[in-house]
């Protein structure tokens, strides 16, 4: 993928988001400032909490209509796989995954779910 000349472009729209989130807050989804106008500060400094992300994942599956509706569990996981499928090592994704041991980890790798999901 590469970025194009254009407001839309996927490339340039997550690069631009990630230049207007709060300096002050490490979170991703954060919540949107109201007084934007007023303070020139498109988000606030306070991630989303854990049931506005849930209600958003599923807005999310539901309006572009996807098979089902995800989670961020089944996010997460689908990131841990697709790092483990890259042949990144468990010792390297146990801090990026938010899992406390290494033997959790491998656990949830070893699932036979995990296995449909095709490599890189």
């Amino acid at each position: 993928m590469y970025a194009e000349d254009n407001e839309n472009c996927p490339v340039k729209s997550p690069k631009m988001l990630f230049e207007k989130l709060h300096t002050d807050c490490d979170a991703l989804f954060q919540y949107l400032n109201t007084n934007y106008r007023q303070t020139g500060q498109w988000y606030n400094k306070m991630p989303l909490g854990k049931n506005t992300l849930a209600t958003l994942m599923k807005k999310i599956s539901e309006k572009v209509q996807l098979s089902h509706n995800y989670t961020k569990r089944s996010i997460r996981a689908t990131s841990i796989t697709v790092l483990a499928n890259a042949g990144i090592d468990s010792t390297s994704i146990t801090p990026l995954s938010s899992h406390k041991y290494v033997e959790s980890l491998k656990l949830m790798l070893s699932d036979p779910a995990r296995k449909k999901m095709p490599p890189n």
